[in-house]
């Protein structure tokens, strides 16, 4: 994937709200190439083609319609989805050029990083000291935009973006509201030079943790594609079996007359169709899942740290590091050391922190004491005012 990038002309920031993440990576992507875009309606652009993509398309302009729901099309107008004739060829296109969509949110004032980090994580089994305050950087974030494919049998299409930290990395799904609430702004900020990174050693770490994630749901349309294979591999067992015991009836039937000349459909032949209907069926059926990358954005969000050091029983064990979102006010929830994705809740599990999900799935070696003595990981947490990061509540015995 080229670091090559067409300069964006700047776009007015109200035309995103509202928008589906495709509409704004086509619109964007069009407008960096040249395309003079202007809006129609909701949901529909008309774009006038650059030389280059007139002469490549064939025809002068593009009337873009990413409204699902609409019935008729506007003459010249052609619908626009990651998975139809034109949003196809924008995808090709765009990746052929090495595109991709930048944006920037705005820090909004009076945001208290180090209350609200203690009050968007709770920790299990660990206690923690003062926390430090680190000073406001922007970090760039990548947002991977993909259709997924389930096949086998009748397919299904889903549409998933993931956001992606390229320090850790770090990776969630992102919803589409979310990007919408995000006040999201046209390229960098002024003077802003993002960290170098791989984007397709990241897309591939992506990819598989994606793969990771959707194991149960794939396994789950595995086992329905193997129903519906096993249903339609009995009803053509059934068929030809009949029709092979019916030829085999005819034959005893006209064994004597000789004068007759013998059918075309006989058994060999109903057989080899047989095998070959059958190997159809179960290619059919063949359960996979596709990933199809169609968008790729980078949005640079300022940041402030808050690093909590870590103890246990009095004995340093690391530290934890949360970021605060001074663009929305809000607590990033940190990875999980042990899975990669975020949660706003830890535990104490195998000397290391873990998140819901991932707890007791490796061994515990928790630090030793001053003493020599494993502790037993039940401390009290140390308060710090409001600062600390909140302790999950006992579990109260039922019945009071």
């Amino acid at each position: 994937m080229s670091e090559k990038r067409d300069a964006v002309p700047a776009i007015d920031a109200e035309a995103t709200d509202g928008r589906t993440p495709f509409e704004v990576f086509a619109v964007d992507f069009l407008t960096a190439r040249g395309a003079v875009v202007e809006p129609k309606g909701p949901l529909d652009w008309d774009a006038t083609l650059p030389p280059d993509l007139a002469k490549k398309w064939r025809r002068q302009a593009y009337r873009l319609i990413f409204d699902s729901e609409r019935a008729t099309l506007p003459r010249g107008g052609a619908f626009a989805a990651p998975g139809s004739f034109a949003g196809l060829r924008l995808l090709e296109t765009a990746r052929g050029a090495g595109h991709v969509a930048r944006f920037h949110a705005e820090a909004k004032p009076g945001v208290d990083a180090r209350a609200l980090a203690g009050e968007g994580i709770v920790l299990h089994d660990v206690d923690t000291a003062k926390p430090t305050l680190g000073e406001p950087r922007h970090v760039v974030l990548v947002g991977f935009h993909t259709t997924l494919t389930f096949q086998g049998g009748s397919p299904e299409q889903d549409l998933r973006s993931m956001l992606v930290d390229p320090r850790g990395p770090s990776f969630d799904f992102w919803e589409p509201e979310e990007r919408r609430r995000a006040e999201l702004l046209p390229d960098f900020p002024q003077g802003f030079e993002p960290a170098p990174y791989d984007r397709i050693a990241l897309w591939a770490e992506t990819e598989a943790w994606l793969a990771r994630v959707l194991e149960p749901r794939a396994a789950r349309w595995r086992k329905k594609a193997e129903e519906g294979r096993e249903k339609d591999l009995l009803r053509l067992n059934t068929f030809y079996q009949t029709r092979i015991q019916e030829e085999r009836d005819r034959r005893r039937r006209r064994k004597n007359d000789e004068g007759e000349s013998e059918e075309p459909a006989t058994e060999a032949a109903l057989k080899l169709e047989w095998g070959r209907r059958t190997k159809a069926v179960r290619n059919r059926y063949e359960p996979a899942v596709e990933v199809r990358l169609w968008g790729i954005e980078e949005i640079a969000r300022p940041r402030q740290a808050v690093t909590y050091p870590l103890t246990l029983k009095g004995k340093s064990v690391g530290a934890l590091e949360v970021e605060v979102d001074l663009a929305m006010g809000t607590v990033v929830r940190p990875p999980c050391p042990v899975c990669g994705r975020t949660a706003g809740e830890f535990w104490w599990d195998g000397g290391d922190l873990a998140c819901r999900r991932c707890r007791g799935r490796r061994p515990r070696k928790q630090a030793a004491g001053e003493d020599g003595k494993v502790p037993s990981g039940d401390g009290k947490a140390a308060t710090d005012g409001k600062t600390a990061p909140r302790k999950a509540p006992k579990a109260r015995r039922k019945g009071g």
